[in-house]
């Protein structure tokens, strides 16, 4: 700490609250200075003078002041202004700058306290809320956001002039419709309203509808034909009109023959209808005992048929003979699309036929098929240009091992569709 050291010879003048001393000094404010050790002075500064302090029983410098307290006021400040802490020693003040006027009146004015009658405007005052039972309006003059508490106070009474003199503790509307639907208004379950349609809205169920000789309109677009009944042969029909009903023509069906033939024993086919070209079209064929049960437009989706067969030691087979593995008894014709094959020894050949119904007439060599992949157990793919591929109706499929090969086992799968 730096300190300023008072050489004190025979006289020294001190000013010292307004008075001065020859020689030793002393003073009403403190007991007189006779050394140097009773002096201690730091950090001077302009207009600062002696002051005893009682604590360090020293003659410290400070701010000069007319007041006896421990606390040190400013040279000046501004009558009426508040008192401000200067520093953090407890020591010191300071003009703050600001009087009590300068916080009266921003707001509210400053005679907002208990028992007055100061007047709040609600345009001014935001409320941070969501309901979910009534809604803030705007529509008074004094709201110009949904936010004011306005706009809350006027949602609030619309709401109560919603409210009943019910005692449940379901709200219903201000008013309804004699004889109409009720539903719910919002999802409360509090809050219910007119939904705006009566019975008369909706079309009276035919309980007789399923038995009916003619066609019972359910909606304006939607009919059913007749139904079944014992002993009926009528087909059950679904029709689609057009969407806005201005004119009677059917625009699409969907139709069952379902013919009654007795409990159990019924084959029903399912057909969708449609106007193409202005002309009713079948596009969509459901055949309940058909081979191909679907068909689109007239034309048949192939169903994929994969056959399949393991011969064990096929050297035992002689040269001249064949081994039947498969026969056509599904009405149709199947098309060979692939053949896979496997057998424990490389190399392996075996050839697939096709024969007349005999298994013996008529035949049509199918591949000759040698595995050769991998390293055991061989494989082969033929997926593309199968030398015959049509096995018709009635016909049979037939293997025919190479007699100089001696492998374990063959398996193969011939895949296709009808």
């Amino acid at each position: 700490m730096k300190k300023t050291v008072i050489m004190l010879t025979a006289i020294a003048v001190l000013s010292l609250t307004g008075w001065v001393a020859a020689g030793p000094m002393s003073s009403p404010m403190g007991p007189e200075i006779k050394n140097l050790g009773d002096v201690s002075i730091n950090s001077l500064t302009d207009g600062q003078v002696l002051k005893y302090n009682s604590t360090s029983k020293k003659w410290e410098n400070g701010l000069a002041g007319s007041g006896t307290g421990d606390v040190t006021g400013p040279r000046s400040s501004t009558d009426g202004n508040i008192v401000l802490w200067d520093g953090t020693d407890g020591d010191t003040i300071k003009d703050s700058a600001y009087s009590p006027s300068s916080f009266a009146g921003a707001i509210h004015a400053s005679g907002h306290t208990t028992g007055q009658s100061d007047e709040i405007d609600g345009d001014k005052v935001d409320i941070d809320w969501n309901p979910s039972n009534y809604t803030p309006t705007t529509s008074p003059a004094e709201a110009d956001s949904a936010d004011n508490l306005t706009a809350h106070l006027a949602g609030i009474d619309a709401f109560l002039g919603t409210v009943g003199s019910g005692t449940g503790d379901v709200v219903g509307p201000s008013s309804a419709t004699d004889s109409n639907f009720a539903s719910f208004d919002t999802t409360t379950g509090k809050l219910i309203k007119d939904s705006g349609y009566a019975p008369s809205s909706f079309e009276a169920a035919d309980p007789d509808i399923t038995k009916a000789d003619a066609a019972e309109t359910i909606t304006e677009q939607w009919e059913f034909s007749a139904g079944i009944a014992t002993g009926r042969t009528a087909e059950p029909t679904l029709v689609f009109k057009d969407l806005n009903c201005t004119d009677e023509d059917d625009n699409a069906k969907v139709y069952a023959n379902a013919t009654d033939t007795g409990s159990g024993t019924e084959d029903v086919d399912v057909t969708i209808a449609q106007q193409v070209a202005g002309a009713m079209t079948d596009t969509l064929v459901l055949d309940a005992d058909a081979t191909n049960p679907l068909s689109i437009r007239g034309n048949t989706i192939p169903q994929t048929y994969t056959i399949q067969a393991t011969i064990t030691e096929p050297d035992q087979l002689a040269a001249s003979d064949k081994l039947i593995v498969w026969k056509n008894t599904t009405g149709s014709t199947f098309t060979i699309t692939a053949i896979y094959a496997i057998s424990d020894v490389d190399d392996t050949d075996f050839v697939l036929d096709e024969y007349d119904a005999d298994g013996a007439s008529n035949t049509d060599e199918i591949d000759a098929v040698q595995c050769t992949t991998g390293s055991g157990p061989y494989t082969v793919d033929i997926t593309s240009g199968i030398s015959h591929t049509t096995i018709e109706d009635g016909h049979v499929i037939a293997f025919d091992a190479d007699a100089s090969d001696t492998p374990g086992y063959i398996f193969f799968a011939i895949k296709g569709h009808f």
